[in-house]
């Protein structure tokens, strides 16, 4: 996906989630995923699954991966609801998301339409 711009990428989570009483996220991040270590090593451990406990503003983002909305309507919904620098929540956002890619909790798709370069 070379040609099409980061904030064009719509965010798919890969894990389950479960809501917590105070209204955030916990991701449920599987501790293997080998098929030995999982036979071998998962029955060592009490918990199948790490759990990654995301604050307000990340369970608001994780809320928003929903496998339609792009990456860049996630930071303007996040600008929206805290404020702040626009950029900011676009930068927030995409760090956010490049770390949930680094621990395989999120994987994108293209956009349907690619984006054309208007100065073309």
């Amino acid at each position: 996906m070379p040609d099409v711009p980061f904030e064009a990428l719509v965010p798919v989570p890969r894990h389950r989630s479960e809501d917590q009483p105070d209204g955030r996220v916990t991701v449920l991040v599987p501790r293997f995923t080998g098929r030995w270590t999982s036979r071998w090593l998962l029955p060592l451990f009490a918990r199948r699954e790490l759990r990654l406990h995301l604050d307000e503003l990340g369970s608001f983002v994780w809320r928003q991966c929903d496998g339609r909305t792009p990456v860049g309507e996630i930071a303007a919904r996040l600008h929206a609801r805290a404020g702040g620098e626009r950029a900011e929540a676009g930068t927030r956002v995409m760090a956010f998301l490049r770390q949930l890619a680094r621990s395989d909790s999120v994987t994108f798709l293209a956009p349907e339409h690619p984006v054309r370069d208007e100065s073309s």
